[in-house]
């Protein structure tokens, strides 16, 4: 069982370290060469080099020191020795990569491309129980010292703020408008890439159907799908019985389920809902 822990976390270290590489790769190749601001830690360090012309993984470095030093002495764990990991990394990663490989001339392009790489690397980085650093660093001290604050938003409000002054700064020194655009194009790719791999291919919804024919109904939805559901009694404010069925599905098969709920009992009272992750048996699993 040592042996075994020791692999899993020799390998989780190996795979922040790829996705520190992949991060710096992205930065290099297609984020820089375009002049695209990034969020947090990373799009100030841009900034500053686009400026400076300073290396940008002198820079990341630099910014990043105090916020790891905080995480390390407030912190600790497996999370923060794994974002210095990451974070130390990436700054070497993005100062012996070359600073001229731009891949593409096209802006769209290093968009997507840049934002698909820096998603795989933040989904990896996650995955394995660590982070690229700077604001991820400060939601997780908001966290362990205000748990009940949403965090999830404040970190999003610093991460696009630091994303449109650093876009308008760099259009005052004469840079193109439309930089604005695609540096939150930027941010909207790199998040939809890490919350697509998070939630694999398959979305899934909830189902949530109040209903006065609940036999017909059950009979159709066992004949339609090969998993199971949940079925209880519900009353009404005026005391009216009825009975609710629950089910996860693909959103894939969602025209399914409204074809039966439609020509079963159009008077059915549904709630549809879409649902990141089922844990079955503690372990993770997805409607089929």
């Amino acid at each position: 069982m040592k042996n075994k822990s020791l692999k899993r976390t020799i390998c989780e270290y190996l795979i922040c370290i790829l996705a520190a590489f992949i991060h710096a790769v992205a930065m290099r190749v297609f984020i820089n060469p375009a002049e695209i601001v990034p969020g947090g830690v990373t799009g100030i360090a841009s900034v500053i080099s686009y400026v400076t012309k300073f290396n940008v993984g002198e820079i990341y470095f630099i910014l990043n020191l105090p916020l790891l030093i905080l995480a390390i002495t407030l912190l600790k764990g497996d999370f923060t020795a794994k974002t210095v990991v990451n974070s130390v990394c990436n700054s070497l990663f993005l100062q012996i990569l070359p600073e001229k490989i731009a891949y593409t001339d096209s802006m769209l392009l290093s968009v997507v491309m840049g934002g698909a790489l820096v998603g795989i690397a933040m989904h990896l980085a996650c995955k394995s129980n660590g982070s690229n650093g700077g604001t991820e660093i400060i939601a997780k001290l908001i966290n362990k010292y205000k748990p009940e604050k949403d965090i999830s938003k404040l970190v999003l409000l610093l991460n696009m703020l630091i994303v449109l002054g650093g876009s308008l700064f760099m259009v005052f020194r004469g840079g193109e408008v439309l930089a604005i655009i695609y540096s939150f194009m930027y941010t909207f790719c790199s998040g939809w890439f890490m919350g697509f791999l998070g939630r694999g291919h398959g979305e899934i919804v909830r189902f949530f159907i109040i209903t006065s024919k609940p036999e017909v109904i059950r009979e159709q939805v066992a004949k339609t799908f090969d998993h199971g559901f949940t079925c209880f009694d519900v009353f009404g404010s005026g005391g009216v019985k009825r009975s609710a069925i629950v089910i996860i599905i693909k959103r894939r098969r969602e025209s399914a389920m409204r074809k039966i709920i439609a020509e079963n009992d159009k008077e059915a009272f549904v709630i549809v809902k879409q649902v990141y992750d089922v844990i079955v048996g503690g372990k993770f699993s997805r409607g089929e």
